[in-house]
């Protein structure tokens, strides 16, 4: 089986995706950052702190938010298509580039010259801290590559049934213009079938989506290490210390079996990252309003997780800082609207629930709890674990090294493999208090 073709192919239509997602959302960052700089003079310099990769990964994560709320009303009209989930964005994003082209004239003039280019370029490759650090990135990818390319290559079918019915739920809505409510309920959102429907429009054809299941791992993946890259790289200064943590990542081969998969909690994965940025650079709270709606449409287990850790971090924000009554209103207020943006991009959403499935918000509370009841039997299933073996064994598979190694000392270092995405969480959610000191 010839990937290559197929392995360009698709990263052409997923990188063009993204970055027609990423001029949408930043046209709202855009906005955002106006309003930002006005509300206090020293915000002005955390923005200009901003790199350009961080506002890259920001302005995606915006951007997949409001395109998955708009896919929603889409939806209630059955109206989801080329001309209105790509073409319409296009013409956004046309519009918007014409519109900071036009009315930044000189500043491009002056600031975006060649020379200018190559002067950055050639102050970055001289440090030789940066080149160490971009050397283990590379390194990182290339491994995570390989091994997945291993893994992608064992079989020509698809692993598990995951993703053949999400296949089957994205095509449905590419050839009906709505997604098919016998097969999803609301109470597994359809978020990642959204995103994945809208990259496949401009080429809707089945062989070729079989393929974007089978290889887009080697892009989500890679999108993740460079995402995580460039928040260790603001945690850490020693070189030692990057290539350790963008290590720790290859080895959760948990997570990686996950995002081989293509399910919807390795796209969640993508997305909770980057808001940790958010928190790093210490931008309005609100923002993550955006994010966290976005993350519950996509997989809503990893959104319930990420709030109880906002929980945590807030509350213990408000106990270290209990005396200044204005820091505490001005945090109250940033929730509040937090939690109202949550709500309104949400809007479409309940809108389905009620005129689609026609519940009520009081039966989505009463399916969605029952929900998170039966989870810890689901997991029972014999399949299930079988399933969960298959994959990890696959990934890093440490027959080599056991006519060599203890069988003892072998099972430590396999648990530890298994195990360590438990870990990298443990540690980011730790992480995250390092930055509560406003």
């Amino acid at each position: 089986m010839d990937l290559l073709p197929y392995i360009f192919l698709v990263g052409l239509v997923f990188i063009t995706f993204f970055i027609l997602l990423s001029i949408l959302g930043y046209s709202i960052f855009f906005l955002i950052k106006i309003r930002f700089i006005k509300e206090k003079e020293d915000n002005k310099r955390i923005y200009r702190t901003l790199s350009f990769l961080e506002q890259l990964f920001i302005s995606f994560g915006i951007g997949l938010s409001v395109y998955i709320s708009i896919c929603y009303v889409l939806d209630l009209f059955q109206a989801f298509n080329f001309y209105t989930a790509y073409l319409s964005v296009i013409i956004y994003d046309s519009t918007f580039l014409g519109y900071l082209i036009f009315s930044n004239k000189e500043k491009l003039r002056k600031e975006y010259k060649i020379s200018l280019f190559k002067e950055q370029c050639k102050e970055y490759f001289s440090n030789k801290n940066n080149l160490i650090c971009l050397g283990s990135l590379i390194l990182i990818i290339v491994i995570s590559t390989i091994i997945q390319l291993a893994i992608i290559n064992d079989s020509d079918s698809l692993i598990y049934t995951d993703p053949y019915k999400i296949y089957q739920g994205t095509f449905y809505l590419i050839d009906n213009g709505h997604i098919d409510y016998k097969f999803l309920d609301y109470n597994y959102p359809s978020g990642h079938i959204f995103f994945t429907a809208g990259v496949l429009l401009i080429y809707p054809d089945y062989i070729f989506g079989y393929y974007y299941f089978k290889v887009i791992s080697l892009y989500i993946l890679s999108l993740y290490i460079i995402i995580a890259y460039v928040i260790i790289r603001k945690l850490f200064k020693k070189n030692y210390l990057v290539f350790l943590s963008l290590l720790f990542i290859l080895i959760s081969r948990y997570f990686i079996a996950r995002t081989i998969l293509y399910i919807p909690s390795s796209l969640a994965s993508v997305l909770l990252i980057i808001s940790l940025i958010l928190i790093i650079k210490k931008l309005p709270d609100y923002i993550m309003g955006i994010f966290l709606a976005a993350l519950y449409l996509i997989h809503p287990l990893t959104a319930f997780y990420f709030i109880f850790v906002l929980v945590c971090f807030y509350i213990f924000k408000f106990s270290i800082n209990f005396r200044n009554k204005e820091l505490i209103i001005k945090q109250f207020s940033s929730i509040i609207l937090l939690i109202i943006l949550s709500l309104i991009f949400l809007i479409p959403y309940f809108l389905s629930i009620y005129f689609v499935y026609g519940d009520t918000f009081l039966d989505f509370l009463e399916h969605f709890i029952e929900r998170f009841t039966n989870f810890e039997d689901a997991l029972s299933y014999k399949i299930y674990k079988d399933f969960r073996n298959y994959v990890l064994d696959l990934v890093y598979p440490l027959e080599f090294v056991e006519l060599v190694v203890d069988d003892k000392l072998l099972d430590v270092f396999d648990e530890f493999f298994r195990n360590s995405i438990f870990l990298f969480f443990i540690f980011s959610i730790m992480g995250l208090f390092i930055f509560i000191i406003p």
